[in-house]
């Protein structure tokens, strides 16, 4: 088996579900956390100017997304045809776009520019929470197909850092489909231990053990 070790700061952010999705495959890693007062030195030995990295027996990759596709693909986490993939990439383009947004309000700084985006994210809620909440339902808590893939695991990590940027809102409170993909991937027993065992977020406002 591979040597895999991932690089990132000690946050969820866009490298999480492929934390997860280690741990729910049982397959060992190097979790390597580093402080963000730690990037400034550590940003010039770094040949891919990245925080989020993923190396495989040494060579070194990055783009979350991208490597949580990977680790989806060694963990039997992907579609079984083109088309579910094809569903998968959706939704989880989807909920990236929701993340990306609610990063741009929350970082900020000016006020007026700010209210834009807290806007601007209000809208892509309203229209995208309500088609993802309809999946759910129609799936039995999952984004595609009646079984777990890696969107599930995309959506619920996301969820944790959207309700903590947007101060501990919880924006699925409505969504029953929604709530219930939420409960389908933290019973998973191996995901269950992760969340309850990895580091304390402490700048967070909102953790998913509570939800445990």
């Amino acid at each position: 088996m591979p040597h895999y070790k991932l690089t990132y700061f000690n946050v969820t952010g866009r490298i999480e579900p492929a934390r997860v999705m280690f741990h729910y495959g049982g397959i060992p890693f190097e979790d390597v956390r580093i402080e963000h007062a730690d990037w400034p030195s550590l940003k010039p030995t770094n040949s891919l100017w990245r925080t989020t990295i993923l190396e495989i027996d040494g060579k070194k990759y990055t783009q979350g997304v991208s490597l949580s596709r990977y680790v989806a693909n060694i963990v039997g986490l992907v579609g079984k045809t083109n088309e579910e993939n094809l569903e998968i990439e959706i939704a989880v383009n989807i909920v990236s776009e929701l993340l990306i947004t609610a990063y741009e309000f929350h970082y900020e700084p000016n006020e007026e520019k700010k209210k834009q985006n807290l806007k601007k994210l209000n809208e892509l809620m309203d229209k995208y929470l309500p088609v993802l909440d309809e999946a759910a339902k129609k799936n039995g808590g999952h984004l595609v197909t009646n079984r777990l893939t890696w969107a599930d695991i995309f959506f619920v990590t996301s969820y944790e850092d959207i309700r903590h940027l947007l101060e501990n809102k919880d924006i699925v409170k409505d969504f029953s489909g929604l709530q219930n993909l939420k409960k389908n991937v933290l019973s998973e027993k191996n995901i269950k231990q992760y969340i309850q065992s990895r580091p304390k977020l402490p700048t967070y406002k909102y953790d998913l053990r509570s939800e445990l």
